[in-house]
């Protein structure tokens, strides 16, 4: 007969099922130059001449900056553990 397992931890990533700090790494870098990339595709081309920026090139901004202090505020997370 099988030994019953202990109760898995769900403070213990690696034994909930697997250590996902690579896979959660490489997402928010794909995330962030995704998001850079368009942004700089949104940006004026002439940046000396003042024009408003657009609504698009806010809401990508706000995005990348969403995605920068996610990632910190996860790794911080992660290190506490």
């Amino acid at each position: 007969m099988e030994a019953a397992r202990p109760p898995v931890s769900r403070s213990d990533p690696v034994a909930a099922g697997g250590d996902r700090q690579p896979a959660k790494g490489a997402a928010f870098v794909v995330a962030g130059v995704v998001l850079g990339w368009l942004s700089s595709r949104a940006m004026p081309s002439d940046l000396l001449t003042p024009t408003p920026l657009e609504a698009n090139l806010l809401i990508l901004l706000c995005l990348l900056l969403g995605i920068w202090l996610w990632s910190l505020i996860d790794a911080w997370r992660a290190a506490g553990r």
